[in-house]
């Protein structure tokens, strides 16, 4: 709470401050638990709309471009309905794992992924999103049993799958990466089944996604 008051009132500092030599409109800076369907960006470095959201993903929002907004300085996710996967070896988005990114932008970002499979079925993760790269690097280090396991370690392009082992029960995942963002859009954690099986491979309830604005 203390880093969302302290952003607000940067926010605030810098809207009086552009007011001061600028006769463009001013931006507002609203509040509520839904994220407005659209809002407009500045024309300078200060956006225009500014958004103090409450409840689910709560934090300060900049419109980043039309209509998208994107998390001020840090966002936190996580998973509050277990993702299941079954007979299905393609990725797809973990609800609730995603983060909007900014265009110019850099960003560490962080998985802590708890994981449940049938041994014929496994897991396999990504980092993709509507967001393209300049740069992007992430890891993957998976552990069951107290043992290191998995058979891709690292990707340098989105979409691309990590941590992929078929022979687990209880996997326990972290991904850590770093991106460098080309086009605005989604920062997005992805989730399949290392072999498709009728037994449900599952991202349980507690696993989270992290993603922080760096220089």
């Amino acid at each position: 709470m203390r880093k969302v008051i302290f952003l607000l009132l940067f926010f605030l500092s810098c809207a009086t401050a552009q007011a001061q030599v600028s006769t463009r409109s001013a931006g507002k800076i609203v509040g509520g638990a839904t994220l407005p369907a659209s809002c407009q960006p500045s024309t300078s470095t200060i956006s225009a709309d500014v958004f103090v959201k409450t409840g689910n993903s709560a934090g300060l929002y900049y419109c980043s471009a039309p209509n998208v907004w994107t998390a001020a300085g840090s966002a936190e996710r996580r998973v509050s309905t277990q993702f299941d996967k079954t007979s299905s070896a393609t990725l797809s988005d973990v609800t609730g794992l995603s983060v909007n990114v900014a265009a110019g932008r850099t960003y560490r970002f962080e998985a802590y992924l708890y994981t449940t499979s049938n041994v014929a079925g496994g897991v396999k993760f990504a980092i993709a999103g509507t967001a393209t790269a300049t740069n992007i690097i992430y890891q993957a280090t998976n552990v069951s049993a107290n043992t290191l396991v998995g058979t891709t370690a690292r990707a340098t392009a989105l979409a691309t799958a990590v941590g992929d082992v078929t022979a687990v029960t209880a996997a326990y995942c972290i991904i850590t990466g770093t991106i460098t963002v080309a086009t605005a859009g989604t920062l997005t954690v992805q989730f399949a089944q290392n072999a498709g099986n009728a037994a449900a491979s599952s991202v349980l309830v507690g696993s989270t996604f992290s993603v922080v604005d760096v220089p």
